[in-house]
């Protein structure tokens, strides 16, 4: 008779531990469901992006940590039954946490606007095939002055070769389809969300200038800022 009640008791920390990492997976499946939605044309950026992602699946992240301390404790009670249930709780409720920490940290360090150049004053200007292109996908209009407040980038005091030029917007993920001795320019896509930047450089006899400038300007978390200290980056000799 002494076996039916502790496989009962193991059944019930099973169970407990389940319904910990049931609550803790809550937040990254919508997180997830919300780019898988975007990825396939269900609803726009503004829905996926900052609705379901830093609304909802962080508002489920809190609970989360509940579920897995719930998770734990039964892994505890009954290590070899739910022990490895708990740890799975634990490990992603922790990575989950990390992944809205490390958004939130983007977005307090995030320097500049989406709109950054080495020359903010005089800044270079995109190709008619350029704005054509943002035209197209309605982005915001490109202004004559760019934010370069909290970015902290330096033009290259150089005359860039345009085999730099190529090799530089190649490297930061700009797709170059023309480069000549006055410069080049590139659009590049954010891995997540495929979110287009613009980049253009400018060449001119003993300076060369750098602008990056997002298509949608929203949440740019200091994206704009880091794609232009790359591409400096990448073309410094």
């Amino acid at each position: 008779m002494t076996g039916a009640p502790i496989q009962d008791r193991r059944d019930k920390m099973f169970a407990r531990a389940r319904l910990g990492l049931f609550i803790v997976a809550l937040a990254p499946l919508t997180a997830f469901g919300a780019l898988l939605g975007y990825k396939f044309n269900l609803w726009p950026v503004n829905f996926a992006l900052d609705l379901l992602t830093l609304k909802v699946a962080l508002g489920l992240a809190v609970p989360g940590v509940l579920g897995a301390v719930y998770a734990a404790a039964a892994g505890l009670t009954e290590r070899r039954y739910a022990g490895s249930i708990a740890l799975a709780a634990v490990v992603l409720s922790a990575l989950t946490l990390t992944g809205f920490g490390w958004n939130f940290l983007l977005e307090r360090d995030a320097g500049g606007g989406a709109d950054v150049s080495t020359n903010a004053a005089d800044p270079p200007y995109f190709s008619e095939r350029v704005m054509a292109e943002r035209t197209k996908y309605q982005a915001a209009p490109v202004p004559a002055k760019a934010d370069a407040a909290g970015c902290d980038v330096a033009f290259l005091p150089t005359q860039v070769a345009p085999g730099v030029v190529a090799y530089g917007l190649d490297k930061t993920g700009f797709r170059a389809p023309g480069v000549g001795v006055g410069g080049g320019s590139g659009t590049g896509f954010t891995f997540w969300y495929n979110r287009p930047y613009d980049a253009v450089v400018r060449v001119r006899p003993g300076r060369t200038d750098v602008r990056v400038t997002a298509r949608d300007p929203r949440h740019d978390r200091g994206q704009a800022c880091r794609l232009t200290r790359r591409l400096v980056s990448a073309m410094t000799p």
